[in-house]
């Protein structure tokens, strides 16, 4: 797929407005599913794309922000240089594109959209349960700003098999799901000291690594034993991004 920097910028034209959020929680889901359908419009009338219905939506999604960050360098390298304002085309990105990633993400994950609080600022979120809240709009900025780099495609790897997990969880005894609640927590906890220990070159270096491991372990897994630190994993993936 090949898109114009001529159509990404009659893109941004069209959703910029979709940047916005309703203050309200309880209007959180009623806004992905207008934002979703804006985008979905604005795609097909930009790029003459056609969005379709359910999961293969997202391999058209996956290409079209891949081929949306080739004309578009130009403009991140001079965000990197001290202008520009890729960082904000991002973010319209995330509240169009990340709508329809969205909703697709819900479907396979279930969960509900509000708000996650990170660093003073609020971000929509889908809300799996106490603790565990997934940044997926975001994911949708993330590779339009790194390319194939942050594919969505990988982050539903996972979700697919925590779709898995969640269904095998509901099925463990009261006594096994706490002893899984502990291990993960543990688990948690011992990264968290580790990447506090670490130099910065040291987390970056560590983060490649484990996203390295943690596709490789995606093929080969079979959703067992450590189903909830998937979520974990997700989770603290997403913290990341909106760090990022």
């Amino acid at each position: 797929m090949q898109v114009t920097s001529a159509q990404v910028e009659r893109f941004f034209d069209a959703v910029r407005e979709l940047n916005a959020w309703p203050s309200d929680e309880s209007r959180s889901a009623a806004a992905i599913r207008e934002k979703a359908q804006r985008a979905r419009e604005e795609i097909h009338r930009c790029f003459g794309i056609v969005v379709p219905a359910g999961d293969a939506a997202l391999q058209v999604l996956d290409d079209l922000l891949n081929a949306m960050h080739e004309p578009t360098l130009a403009r991140l390298w001079i965000s990197l240089s001290g202008g520009g304002n890729s960082h904000h085309d991002a973010e319209v990105v995330s509240s169009s594109i990340g709508a329809c990633i969205g909703e697709l993400a819900q479907a396979r994950m279930g969960g509900h959209w509000g708000f996650q609080e990170f660093k003073g600022k609020r971000y929509i979120s889908l809300i799996l349960g106490p603790d565990h809240a997934l940044a997926v709009l975001q994911k949708a900025g993330k590779q339009f700003a790194n390319g194939q780099e942050g594919s969505v495609q990988l982050f539903f790897g996972i979700v697919s098999t925590m779709a898995t997990a969640k269904a095998r969880i509901a099925n463990l005894s009261p006594e096994d799901r706490e002893a899984l609640k502990a291990k993960a927590q543990q688990a948690q906890a011992e990264r968290k000291a580790k990447l506090q220990a670490m130099s910065p070159e040291e987390r970056k270096a560590w983060a490649r690594q484990a996203a390295e491991a943690a596709a490789e372990r995606i093929r080969k897994r079979k959703a067992r034993g450590s189903e909830e630190n998937l979520v974990d994993r997700l989770t603290e993936e997403s913290r990341r991004d909106l760090e990022s």
